[in-house]
């Protein structure tokens, strides 16, 4: 029977002596590790290995995505989803996580992770911690950073764990498990994150449909051998260069996206482009994936997410579809009609809107209030000759509007329920 009880939160924990440095590791490891004497304290915890996580997505699928209708009473969607234990493991991943937050924000002390190789559990781990401490991890930038730092540069095994490899076993779910958790943070805290949930469910698609390079390979080795760096990405990087790229597939990606699809030397593998270059392109463009309940808050810097199951959700990433154009993660799919308009059948048929769950992408065919808005804007300006404004300046340029603080006054009924307990109290 699996002991979960390490994971308590060490903010509600009272230590005898607070040491300057903890270490996070295997059980099997705790009696032949002796750190008392540097002053420092071995913390032996549980945590489930990637063939534990493949086991309970292959679960999770049988249970979101069935090949055969199964006529056992017993097999209801929410009994396959708990036999699972994906959402354990998800909480399980948020109790470690919030154990490394506690110990650094409350205990100020340093953590060491020490989980097997260091490339699954330790990316999910460290990289929730930091995003939970760090608010400028909780932006678009941060976000890319993170995964940068945490997961390519420190080598998780994307081409073994996404099935890539001719050597590989089998597909692992290391990162969408890591996106899951975030998920379930930016959940529980919407004014925290500037990206939204799209930004995360397409992270999630592009992983592993090989359209980008991003997550091709298992190292930086592999990366440089092939002529693909994080200097060379960074080339792409609007936030280095200071100018703005047109979404379109045009000559600008043979020179700022080396290893491109169009290459100058014929010779280079056409492996695509950076992930994150595309999506800092399209931020300019258009907000598809910005927040706009965004709000910096300074007396809230440390996310503390609740990880009880109650508290969970399954993310609808897994079970949503939309029939009728395929995945919107295609962002020039989107951008471009099936039918053209001009012509004869176009001209024809009625225009009427159909929106319907699981056939239509609703968020696309009715946008929020807000991208609507930009919309018309920018449709205004372009009737009238006036260049449009990019929508992040004028998504800047707008002030919250200012109300006056109210004064609250108790009730008549709550004053003689506080009125009524101090009579009793002294009775």
């Amino acid at each position: 029977m699996v002991n979960f009880n390490i994971f308590i939160s060490f903010s509600q924990l009272q230590p005898r002596v607070r040491v300057p440095l903890y270490f996070l590791g295997e059980r099997s490891q705790s009696k032949s590790v002796k750190l008392s004497e540097l002053g420092a304290e071995y913390i032996p915890v549980y945590y489930n290995d990637n063939r534990h996580s493949r086991e309970a997505f292959k679960k999770l699928m049988r249970a979101c995505l069935p090949s055969s209708i199964n006529n056992e009473p017993d097999h209801t969607f929410a009994k396959l989803i708990e036999q699972s234990e994906w959402l354990q493991q998800i909480r399980s991943l948020l109790q470690l996580s919030g154990t490394v937050v506690d110990l650094i924000d409350l205990h100020e002390a340093s953590v060491n992770l020490a989980f097997e190789d260091g490339w699954d559990i330790t990316c999910q781990v460290s990289s929730i911690a930091q995003l939970c401490l760090d608010p400028y991890y909780r932006t678009i930038e941060g976000f890319r950073v993170l995964i940068e730092k945490e997961w390519l540069a420190f080598g998780h095994r994307f081409g073994h764990r996404s099935n890539l490899k001719p050597n590989s076993s089998s597909f692992a779910p290391i990162f969408l498990q890591f996106l899951d958790a975030v998920h379930q943070i930016q959940l529980q805290f919407p004014l925290s994150f500037e990206f939204n949930e799209f930004y995360l469910k397409f992270l999630a698609y592009h992983s592993v449909s090989c359209r980008f390079r991003t997550f091709l390979f298992d190292c930086e080795l592999e990366r440089v051998d092939l002529g693909i760096t994080a200097v060379e990405d960074k080339k792409g990087s609007l936030n280095s260069h200071k100018h703005h790229v047109e979404t379109g597939t045009g000559s600008d990606d043979d020179s700022i996206y080396p290893g491109g699809l169009r290459s100058s030397s014929t010779n280079q593998p056409k492996l695509g482009i950076s992930i994150f270059d595309y999506i800092e392109r399209h931020h300019v463009r258009t907000p598809v994936f910005y927040n706009f309940q965004y709000t910096t808050d300074p007396h809230q810097q440390v996310l503390r997410p609740q990880s009880a199951v109650s508290m969970l959700e399954i993310w609808d990433y897994y079970i949503y579809e939309e029939l009728a154009q395929g995945p919107s993660y295609d962002l020039e799919l989107i951008g471009s009609d099936n039918i053209d308009e001009d012509s004869e059948y176009s001209a024809k048929l009625p225009k009427r809107k159909f929106v319907t769950m699981g056939y239509d992408n609703i968020s696309r065919s009715d946008p929020d209030a807000f991208t609507q808005m930009l919309d018309e804007l920018k449709q205004t300006e372009a009737e009238r000759g006036i260049l449009p404004q990019k929508w992040k300046q004028v998504w800047d340029k707008l002030e919250l509007p200012h109300s006056d603080s109210l004064t609250r006054h108790s009730s008549f009924s709550s004053a003689l329920v506080r009125s009524h307990g101090r009579y009793m109290h002294n009775m």
